[in-house]
């Protein structure tokens, strides 16, 4: 219904993509948050609270005197874990999304 009462010349289909967790990486003077790391589905607004929580761990990890690398080393091995789940978590409710939008 809702996609029946659409404006058409105001939308448009876009594909979802995710990022499949990958191997983790040596430190480097560069650290990734949110999609650029971790893209998920639009599902649950794992996104955006995951690039708030990206943001908040590396502020964390920065701060009280520690050296860059090892700082960014231990950011990463936390999102790492948390992220890849927030990917799975959104993949899983992709499917309740669709029956949503399915025509009656």
């Amino acid at each position: 219904m809702l996609i029946e009462q659409a404006d058409t010349d105001n939308s448009s289909l876009l594909s979802i993509r995710v990022v499949d967790p990958g191997e983790r990486w040596a430190p480097g003077p560069v650290a990734l948050l949110g999609d650029a790391i971790h893209a998920t589905s639009p599902t649950g607004g794992y996104g955006a609270n995951t690039a708030l929580r990206d943001a908040d761990l590396l502020r964390r990890c920065r701060t009280g005197g520690r050296d860059l690398l090892g700082a960014i080393g231990d950011y990463e091995r936390q999102m790492f874990e948390y992220g890849a789940e927030a990917v799975r978590f959104s993949l899983e409710a992709l499917p309740a999304i669709a029956r949503q939008t399915e025509p009656a």
